[in-house]
């Protein structure tokens, strides 16, 4: 019979965090985070134009055209 060639990946559980400990590190992170006024979740984006203003404004340009205004739109 032929040997398996296969090698088992050994899981090292000590390494995976407890998920209710995690939990309690990240809320304490976040907690104090917010105590010291930093922005936890940068994730908010400013609009200078809504989504249908930029179409309505700028449909007119053909392919490849470069139009020197600079907006942002999420």
């Amino acid at each position: 019979m032929a040997s398996s060639q296969t090698t088992e990946k050994k899981i090292d559980h000590e390494s995976e965090p407890d998920p209710n400990e995690y939990y309690k590190l990240r809320l304490m992170y976040v907690q104090n985070a917010k105590k010291e006024g930093k922005i936890i979740y940068p994730h908010k984006y400013h609009v200078s134009i809504s989504l249908r203003d930029f179409i309505e404004k700028y449909e007119h340009l053909k392919n490849e055209e470069i139009h020197q205004d600079s907006v942002s739109v999420a």
